[in-house]
């Protein structure tokens, strides 16, 4: 799994010890009141934009149902998050359509392409994740404006930045202005190392926001989960050099597996995809060696049967894992 390699803010788990057992038998703010109040203040947005949920997957199938219907029409990215695929086809049951990346352009969308097709076809709804999970390709903050600008009013924008503070926060939309057909969700599970406790954001319009919350079940995040977030929000600083020992571990496991003989694709989150000859039979040696590593052809067809993804961990585990591959 992308969980974090590193522990939760000192922060954080002071908070979750200091109010012990009060969280554990107390109900949480109905609606995250506070939780918002703070998320809103952290990004100098309206509070009347932002929604939290149990993870981004739960903010993701809330919206979808209400964005959604069978006679909609969705533009996805291959590869790209399954989740999105699934909850388009399998759930809502509506027409999907998608624009694949290819290892021949070292997995890069091109924005020119994506916003042609927008404008030739109508489509309700398009979803691009940043950085891209599972490539881990990024695209910066004023290239997405700039391709959000020639996107049509009538067609809605989903991009998903649930990995983007592993890159770098400075390219989010989390700030600043949005435009009216646009939402983002960001993951607080990922980010934070708080997976366990579920929890994310979503940003959208005032109008949007009313709708998701009318459709949100009551005390949908617990009470450790809004006091972590709170007490997270304000260690920026211990986050902040988190992720940068991830990009340097992150570039020594790229070596040892380019040393091993691996072609790998250079990610800018928490992962490396490594090619393999055969990747179902590589997950199963691996696991033969109590080594788990995902086939990532499962969840993203285009990748076939010869993609690994790989989650960066600490030095020691990565050490391990290099030994085990090697």
């Amino acid at each position: 799994m992308l969980d974090s390699w590193f522990p939760p803010s000192p922060l954080v788990i002071d908070s979750l010890r200091q109010y012990e057992p009060w969280i554990h038998n107390t109900s949480p703010p109905t609606f995250a009141e506070g939780l918002v109040a703070a998320i809103a203040g952290k990004y100098q947005i309206s509070e009347s934009e932002v929604l939290v949920g149990a993870g981004s997957s739960a903010l993701w199938f809330l919206f979808a149902l209400r964005q959604l219907s069978h006679k909609s029409k969705v533009l996805l990215i291959e590869p790209s998050y399954g989740e999105y695929f699934h909850m388009c086809n399998n759930v809502v049951r509506c027409e999907v359509e998608q624009i694949v990346t290819p290892l021949s352009k070292n997995f890069h969308l091109d924005l020119d392409e994506w916003t042609q097709k927008l404008n030739s076809e109508h489509f309700d709804l398009a979803v691009l994740i940043n950085p891209n999970n599972p490539t881990g390709i990024g695209i910066s903050k004023d290239e997405i404006l700039k391709a959000l600008s020639k996107v049509p009013l009538n067609t809605h924008v989903l991009i998903d930045e649930a990995y983007m503070d592993f890159w770098d926060p400075n390219q989010s939309l989390l700030s600043g202005s949005l435009p009216p057909n646009v939402t983002v969700i960001s993951s607080f599970s990922k980010r934070f190392a708080l997976s366990g406790l579920r929890v994310a954001m979503l940003r959208t319009s005032s109008e949007i926001r009313e709708s998701l919350a009318q459709r949100t079940p009551p005390w949908a995040v617990s009470l450790p989960s809004q006091v972590a977030v709170c007490a997270a929000l304000k260690d920026k600083e211990y986050y902040r050099q988190r992720y940068i020992e991830t990009m340097s571990l992150r570039s020594r496991l790229k070596q040892g597996l380019e040393d091993s003989g691996y072609l790998t694709v250079d990610s800018c989150a928490n992962w490396l995809m490594m090619q393999v000859s055969d990747a179902e039979r590589f997950c199963r040696q691996m696991e033969s060696r109590n080594l788990y590593v995902r086939n990532i052809g499962l969840t993203a067809p285009s990748l076939g049967n010869e993609w690994i993804r790989i989650a960066v961990k600490d030095h020691i585990t990565n050490m391990k894992m290099l030994d085990t591959i090697g």
